[in-house]
């Protein structure tokens, strides 16, 4: 009795060197620019990690122990950041609010809607220290190039999670509250505002107590 002769493997599949040639392209275009770029960043200077690594140790060894004597001006810096922190979360909130609703697909209109997450992800993408930069050019050094710089960059991360937070909630309340004729802000304040706090991350209290008197509404 023989055996069942096994069938032979297929060969792996391979490229020509015309399909691969898009490659070597974009490949070479990267060790072109590498290579002429060596001298713009400074690489032959490279060495000089290891030359002057006695002041590397010597700025670390100063780092960890700090002087103390002035005490007093370090906790005053450490209460002004926790300060600036407290002012741009508190202003993040107050930016977040009304730009979460306007990038929130089931509140905002489609003209509202797409502008305002292109803004928010703009906001999001640039870094804190690059819009600090900007605010100090208007204010000048200080606290309040700091508070403007986490206000917004906060504010475009917190729009994000508010705006996801209205979108996730139950379309049923929302159109019952429509069915009666209500005018736009009551469909928030009625229906979206309480659902979404309970699936998002904390929202101001905003019509949730039917006791209080309600701001005038458009239509």
């Amino acid at each position: 009795m023989t055996q069942a002769s096994t069938p032979a493997l297929p060969a792996p599949p391979s490229r020509s060197l015309v399909q691969r040639l898009p490659d070597f392209l974009v490949w070479g275009g990267v060790i072109a620019v590498l290579m002429y770029s060596f001298g713009k960043v400074d690489m032959p200077r490279l060495p000089l990690l290891f030359t002057n690594s006695d002041n590397m140790r010597q700025y670390g060894q100063q780092l960890i122990h700090p002087e103390f004597t002035q005490w007093k001006l370090y906790v005053s810096q450490m209460w002004l950041t926790v300060q600036i922190a407290l002012w741009g979360t508190a202003l993040a909130v107050l930016i977040a609010i009304p730009f979460g609703l306007a990038c929130a697909r089931n509140v905002a209109p489609f003209w509202l809607q797409q502008p305002m997450r292109l803004l928010m992800n703009l906001m999001r993408s640039v870094p804190d220290l690059v819009i600090g930069t900007l605010f100090i050019v208007a204010v000048g050094l200080g606290p309040l190039a700091g508070v403007m710089a986490l206000a917004l960059n906060t504010g475009s991360v917190l729009a994000k999670l508010f705006s996801e937070a209205v979108e996730s909630i139950d379309k049923g309340p929302v159109e019952g509250v429509r069915a009666t004729g209500a005018p736009h802000c009551r469909k928030w304040s009625g229906a979206s505002s309480p659902r979404s706090r309970r699936s998002g991350p904390p929202m101001p209290s905003i019509g949730s107590n039917r006791t209080r008197a309600r701001p005038p509404c458009w239509a």
